[in-house]
């Protein structure tokens, strides 16, 4: 007998109670680098923080971070890949497959860190701006972004965040030439 992954199960299951969409052909669509800068408000500090998603042609996903980013630091001018509590650290290298998200739209998606999925819509037909969701695993735990300079909090800390259509610059080249010293 052969079994399905976790991930096939999960796309299976939420398709059967979702209307039919048809999966999306090919994740190299999407492959590009895209902003993950968004706004953290705390209760006497607003940080805009810096970052940046790359997805692969095969959907690999590399999320990095600008170096010792936060209210009292300088940083270094540089980027380094996502860990930990970072932004995005929950998808570092999650591969994002063509699958039908849970309110039955064709999707790239993926388990992120924490076991909840991540997506973003095929369909760009509404414009230019990216919608992605965020689901939590339960009923009625499905939020859909659209526009820039959104962030999703989930549990353990975890933080989602992109904003699309992909940027023109940095290219992958560039961005490797962001990328801070490794020891």
């Amino acid at each position: 007998m052969k079994f399905m992954s976790s991930s096939t199960l999960l796309a299976l299951g939420m398709s059967l109670g979702a209307h039919a969409a048809e999966e999306p052909a090919n994740v190299s669509s999407i492959a590009g680098i895209y902003s993950s800068a968004h706004t953290i408000k705390t209760a006497d500090t607003t940080i805009e923080t810096m970052g940046y998603v790359e997805i692969d042609r095969l959907g690999r996903i590399s999320a990095y971070e600008f170096q010792s980013e936060g209210a009292g630091s300088t940083g270094s001018g540089c980027y380094v890949l996502a860990r930990g509590t970072a932004t995005n650290a929950g998808l570092q290298g999650r591969m994002l497959t063509p699958g039908i998200s849970p309110m039955g739209d064709a999707a790239f998606q993926t388990i992120a860190g924490d076991g909840d999925l991540f997506g973003i819509l095929a369909d760009r037909s509404a414009g230019k701006d990216m919608r992605w969701f965020f689901h939590w695993g339960k009923p009625n735990s499905t939020v859909t972004i659209v526009g820039s300079h959104n962030v999703v909090n989930a549990a353990h800390q975890a933080s989602y965040s992109i904003s699309g259509p992909a940027l023109t610059s940095p290219t992958p080249g560039q961005l490797r030439s962001m990328l801070c010293p490794t020891e």
